[in-house]
């Protein structure tokens, strides 16, 4: 009985390993690249402000913005449980207090989740365009990266993350959240 304690002990610890290595990946060797549309995934909001993590993530998209004055940003988040905004509000409030102008802001105020702030934001891209694009910047967290990449695989599309830091009071509960969200959205994140 010990033996098999033990062995299943070493098969976690090996797992959790494993999926922190492929958390790390997404943003340790990200695929490099400049596309038109920056998609910024919604986190938390407090209030009408946004939360540490999300205040990272529209810093990421600002910087892309200002140095690619012809792209925009399609921002994705509903309103979340507790919220009284949507996180798309909120993250235009801010580009707009930032000086981004309001024409490169798209909203996508109905997602509910990083798979449907893909397909959603996709879908508002290609009602725009008329066709849906190859490519997207995706400003999100560091540990959110790899996952995005593999969503939008799925989607048909390449993603080229730009990751901003995890705030350092979350980590632990970020990254623990991110390895239990990539088994569920191998299995289940899917048209």
């Amino acid at each position: 009985m010990k033996s098999i304690i033990k062995r299943l002990i070493i098969l976690g610890v090996l797992g959790v390993l494993l999926m922190q290595g492929l958390i790390a990946s997404g943003w340790v060797f990200p695929p490099q690249g400049n596309a038109k549309y920056v998609l910024v995934l919604g986190a938390k909001i407090e209030g009408d402000e946004p939360s540490p993590l999300l205040s990272n993530r529209i810093r990421a998209a600002q910087n892309y913005l200002e140095l690619h004055p012809l792209s925009i940003a399609v921002l994705c988040g509903g309103v979340g449980k507790g919220e009284m905004y949507s996180e798309a509000y909120v993250m235009k409030k801010t580009l707009l207090q930032a000086g981004i102008d309001e024409e490169r802001l798209l909203l996508e105020e109905t997602s509910v989740n990083t798979w449907t702030n893909l397909k959603n934001a996709l879908a508002l891209i290609e009602e725009k365009e008329g066709r849906r694009p190859e490519e997207v910047m995706v400003s999100t967290s560091d540990y959110h990266a790899f996952r995005v990449g593999f969503l939008a695989k799925r989607l048909g599309i390449l993603a080229y993350p730009l990751t901003s830091k995890t705030p350092v009071s979350t980590i632990p509960r970020d990254f623990t959240r991110e390895m239990l969200a990539i088994v569920k959205s191998f299995f289940f994140d899917k048209d």
